[in-house]
């Protein structure tokens, strides 16, 4: 998702959380040192990086989970049904992962 239907997601998730008692975690993502990619090889190759991390990101988290694309090199996952050990692991794993 992009940064305007990720946020309307948070919203609706978190309303679900407090009203029926349930976790939710947001895990956030800065990749580190892309500036570099799109500098030393071409905005087509900056494009093509985010679009690896974003399937390895589709491929590493549940269906019910929400994934989106905060703005440059920036990712956020929402968690449904996720406490926050559990969040801490999933984003260590999701780190991994990428």
């Amino acid at each position: 998702l992009n940064r305007r239907a990720f946020v309307r997601e948070l919203g609706r998730i978190r309303t679900f959380a407090q009203r029926y008692g349930s976790p939710a975690s947001v895990v956030y993502f800065d990749l580190d040192g892309f500036k570099s990619v799109n500098d030393r090889f071409g905005h087509a190759a900056g494009d093509a990086a985010l679009r690896a991390v974003a399937e390895r990101l589709v491929a590493n988290v549940r269906d019910s989970d929400i994934i989106g694309r905060m703005g440059g090199d920036e990712f956020a996952v929402i968690l449904v049904q996720a406490d926050e050990a559990t969040a801490r692991a999933k984003a260590e794993s999701l780190d991994q992962a990428n």
